[in-house]
């Protein structure tokens, strides 16, 4: 379906469900009626955080099936693995947001892929230490599979390099305590 008009926007938001039924009739009765431009309004729903730019995208380009897995609204899209895409996601269940990996589609019907999958997420969702993140769920669910972990706000290391510069060597010794102290528990644990 292509959004060409206000009327077709509010049909594929109510159809998705990202939104409350209270936000789609406050849309409807209060902002709708200021807006011929489909395009201008979803632009405003961005603005006041009722949709995220990256949903606001996908709704657009007509992979609105895309915004939801499972329980999981998708919120923004994170990175890309050699077998997966990382997402921040609402969890509508938990009410939280997670980082949710999903195997790439093209991969889900290779099944070394999908075992890998399987043995990343059994792997991680045994280890419980304060330097690695928390998983919380995962499913195979048509065709798609993924896991939910924690999501931690911030950018990593190379990011904060790369806008910062280099670390005082006292705080780059530190952070990589830190991370070696995380491997060395994936290590005891079998990883």
């Amino acid at each position: 379906m292509v959004i060409d008009s206000v009327d077709t926007l509010l049909a594929v938001l109510r159809r998705v469900q990202l939104l409350p039924a209270s936000q789609l009739e406050e849309i409807e009765r209060e902002l709708a009626p200021h807006y011929a431009d489909p395009s201008d309004l979803s632009e405003y729903l961005v603005e006041i955080d009722w949709l995220t730019g990256y949903q606001r995208k996908l709704l657009f380009e007509g992979r609105w099936n895309e915004l939801t897995i499972g329980p999981y609204q998708i919120l923004d899209a994170l990175g890309e693995g050699a077998i997966g895409e990382v997402f921040k996601a609402w969890d509508t269940v938990r009410g939280r947001v997670v980082a949710l990996k999903v195997l790439l589609q093209h991969l889900a019907v290779r099944p070394e892929a999908v075992a890998e999958l399987r043995r990343e997420r059994q792997a991680v969702m045994h280890l419980v230490h304060p330097n690695i993140i928390k998983t919380y769920d995962a499913a195979d669910m048509d065709g798609l599979h993924y896991f939910a972990m924690e999501y931690v706000e911030g950018m990593d290391l190379h990011q904060y390099v790369q806008r910062c510069g280099p670390l005082p060597v006292e705080q780059a010794c530190e952070y990589a305590r830190q991370a070696a102290q995380g491997l060395q528990h994936a290590h005891q644990a079998g990883l």
